[in-house]
């Protein structure tokens, strides 16, 4: 009982340690910061918009979901979903 309570308290350690670290930006000329993910969040995400939509583009933490939702939308924006540290 003792080794799981262990292993289990490392495992939650662990898994807070890890979190995902993404760029966070909008717009052009804008500096990269790091953001890290919280919550649901678990792809890094870069968005462009197509003309003549604004902001020019965006970079974040997203959900996977959302990302997927839109990258649904080719002819608004471009979207690329990573999930390594700092891949957008």
């Amino acid at each position: 009982m003792k080794t799981l309570a262990v292993v289990l308290v490392l495992a939650v350690a662990f898994s807070f340690g890890e979190a995902l670290r993404c760029n966070h930006c909008i717009n052009r000329g804008c500096r990269n910061t790091v953001e890290t993910c919280s919550g649901s969040s678990d792809v890094c995400a870069r968005v462009f918009f197509l003309p003549p939509m604004r902001p020019d583009y965006f970079k974040r933490c997203m959900k996977q979901s959302d990302c997927h939702l839109l990258q649904s939308q080719p002819r608004l924006m471009s979207v690329s979903c990573c999930s390594s540290d700092l891949c957008n």
